[in-house]
């Protein structure tokens, strides 16, 4: 099966994420979707929770919201949500951390690791990247998110 990433398919149109196997969208991506822009009263696991089901109602079969320090949610149709916490960790600069996060989902995915294993790889490789300043300089190794899930 081909893995789909569509992270700009809301912003051209509902109608490419019937393509889309799994979507990482941007947090205003998901707000667009469910109109959550400043409903600031909406319990955010709530408004987590809306979005993916809009997305699954338009063929999206696994959905991925990253949210920073709170965690990752993952929504996968007829397979129920689970939240992912957040590595603690003391954050310098979180430039790089969006695209480690989703370079290290997509290695762990083509390694065959489930999401299960697979997100939490992603987060910790992100969690490693907020520690140190700048983009490149602060992308991690295999060993380094290896040790560090170790001593989580």
């Amino acid at each position: 099966e081909v893995l789909g990433v569509r992270c700009g398919a809301l912003h051209r149109g509902a109608r490419a994420l019937h393509l889309s196997a799994l979507l990482l969208p941007k947090r205003r991506v998901v707000e667009a979707a469910q109109h959550l822009a400043e409903d600031r009263r909406r319990p955010l696991a709530l408004a987590a929770a809306a979005a993916a089901e809009a997305m699954h109602r338009q063929g999206v079969a696994t959905v991925l919201l990253t949210r920073g320090a709170r965690g990752v949610f993952l929504s996968e149709a007829g397979g129920g949500q689970r939240a992912f916490p957040a590595f603690a960790v003391t954050a310098v600069d979180s430039t790089a951390a969006g695209d480690v996060f989703n370079g290290c989902l997509l290695a762990a995915l083509a390694e065959g690791r489930d999401l299960g294993e697979a997100i939490p790889f992603a987060q910790a490789g992100a969690a490693l990247s907020v520690r140190r300043p700048g983009a490149q300089d602060s992308v991690p190794g295999r060993s380094a998110i290896e040790a560090f899930l170790r001593t989580a």
